[in-house]
């Protein structure tokens, strides 16, 4: 499958959350929606648009391929033999983020460090600088070592999932013949037979 083929197949085929996608078409796919973002990122920020501001042009296509991304998850995952509802996988880190960011809020909360801004960004500065001050203390008070454990599981989920998912989609395609309930009951026509007819 060709660059524009699969372009055209991804958004044919947005719906189809049933059928298989090969690894040209799914990589393909993921390489027209990479420099289609990088080019509209760059028009967001020649136009001045986007960013914290507001919805660029990037945000914006992101929105719309959120489902042709989705659909052709699932069918390269269908392809390769597993279930697409694996991408599921994918709420592991999410969860881990989650629990980040509720266990450093109830951290800093516990921890005596100043809730005013200000006071707290000049403890920032301090202890950036000399290594001392409030934020050094909770520190060594241990008051963010739940916030600690949570970061390692963020980084080991996120880490181990992304494996994942690499060895998901590059795996060769998994023919009905081999045992894929995801594929049709016949092979995909051969282009060519490897010269054995005259």
């Amino acid at each position: 499958m060709t660059f524009v083929d699969a372009i055209k197949a991804g958004f044919k085929n947005f719906t189809d959350f049933k059928g298989t996608a090969s690894r040209s078409e799914f990589w393909y796919w993921v390489l027209f929606t990479v420099l289609l973002a990088a080019v509209l990122d760059q028009v967001d920020t020649l136009a001045g648009i986007g960013g914290m501001s507001g919805i660029g042009l990037s945000s914006l296509s992101s929105l719309i391929l959120f489902i042709p991304n989705l659909s052709i998850t699932f069918r390269r995952l269908h392809d390769a033999g597993f279930s697409g509802w694996l991408y599921a996988l994918n709420a592991i880190p999410l969860l881990a983020l989650a629990w980040v960011i509720s266990s450093f809020i109830s951290n800093l909360q516990a921890s005596g460090l100043p809730s005013d801004e200000t006071l707290l960004v000049e403890s920032m500065d301090e202890f950036i600088a000399t290594q001392s001050g409030p934020i050094y203390d909770a520190l060594m008070a241990g008051a963010f070592n739940e916030t600690a454990t949570s970061f390692l599981v963020l980084l080991f989920s996120s880490i181990a999932v992304g494996v994942a998912f690499i060895i998901f989609y590059t795996r060769k395609t998994k023919t009905a013949e081999q045992g894929n309930k995801y594929a049709g009951a016949t092979a995909a026509p051969q282009l060519y037979d490897g010269g054995t007819t005259s």
